[in-house]
């Protein structure tokens, strides 16, 4: 018999169900936490949480004053971040520099997010701001998968 016609498998009875599931189980660690889309300059994007949760939080730090001493602890008029698909929420400055965005609804399961700066986004001292965002963040239903 030809061994090209009737190839053998690679995995075989029981070990080999055990070394297929660890090789799947080391392809979802490299491949499953790994950053699909990642540009930040200017700003930094903190979640609350390490793992996957409905009910997380993003944190905006940037590298400038984006508001006077007055406007700390204030919702601010408009969130200078930008979820899409659109998620209901608001955004409170924590300190001159920084502040965290609240979705008012659970983040959805099996939903790809893409979080970018609002344009036109205006700095403290009135100057427009050059900070960039763009990150995705990716929830699936079994929370194997948590992509940012």
């Amino acid at each position: 018999m030809n061994s090209r016609s009737n190839p053998r498998p690679v995995f075989r009875g029981r070990v080999g169900l055990v070394c297929a599931a660890l090789l799947l189980g080391a392809v979802w660690l490299l491949t499953g936490c790994q950053p699909v889309s990642d540009s930040s300059r200017g700003v930094e994007l903190v979640l609350s949480s390490t793992s996957p949760a409905p009910s997380m939080t993003f944190e905006l730090r940037f590298d400038q004053p984006m508001v006077s001493s007055r406007e700390v602890g204030s919702q601010a008029a408009r969130s200078p971040l930008l979820v899409s698909p659109s998620l209901p929420g608001e955004f409170v400055w924590l300190s001159t520099r920084s502040g965290v965005y609240t979705p008012s609804e659970p983040l959805a399961l099996d939903t790809r997010y893409a979080l970018t700066l609002r344009s036109g986004l205006a700095a403290a001292d009135g100057r427009l701001v050059e900070a960039v965002l763009h990150k995705v963040l990716v929830l699936t239903c079994n929370d194997r998968r948590y992509i940012v």
